[in-house]
């Protein structure tokens, strides 16, 4: 009988604490910002780059996010700086950052645009000809610290 009874509180296990999993809604606005600069001279579509959460992010009063959280973007399109004063330009998109060991996916961009050179490739093709030809835009940059929003998807 001692047996048994010591059989039975060996075999009995402590229920677990139920899981306190963070869910985030559809929609749920978020906002990074860059970890690193991206230079459309540099960078290739496709490529991946480092976000991080700029502000917690509170429901119902609890924090389900901190800020400094990482997460991941994609570079969605680049344009390279091109003859008659024509810029750069780069698209960038946030993709998706982990929660609980979860990935959640996100949607938004940015373009970002380099400064253009036609203001002075114009005269210059009508004054010297095909000199103008030589004239281009600026690389669009994003200095790291540039802020992008994103949404739940």
């Amino acid at each position: 009988m001692i047996f048994a009874a010591l059989a039975l509180i060996v075999t009995q296990v402590p229920p677990e604490a139920p899981t306190t999993a963070r869910t985030l809604e559809s929609g749920t606005e978020l906002q990074f910002v860059t970890t690193e600069q991206l230079d459309s001279r540099t960078v290739r579509q496709g490529q991946r780059f480092g976000l991080e959460l700029a502000v917690d992010l509170v429901e119902s009063g609890t924090v389900v996010l901190r800020r400094g959280a990482m997460a991941v973007g994609e570079i969605e399109a680049v344009g390279q700086k091109q003859m008659f004063g024509m810029s750069g330009s780069l698209v960038l998109r946030p993709l998706f950052i982990d929660v609980d060991g979860r990935r959640v996916n996100l949607e938004g961009t940015l373009s970002q645009k380099g400064s253009s050179g036609q203001g002075a490739a114009i005269p210059a093709v009508i004054v010297a000809g095909s000199l103008g030809l030589i004239i281009t835009g600026r690389s669009a940059r994003v200095p790291a610290g540039t802020r992008i929003s994103a949404r739940v998807r």
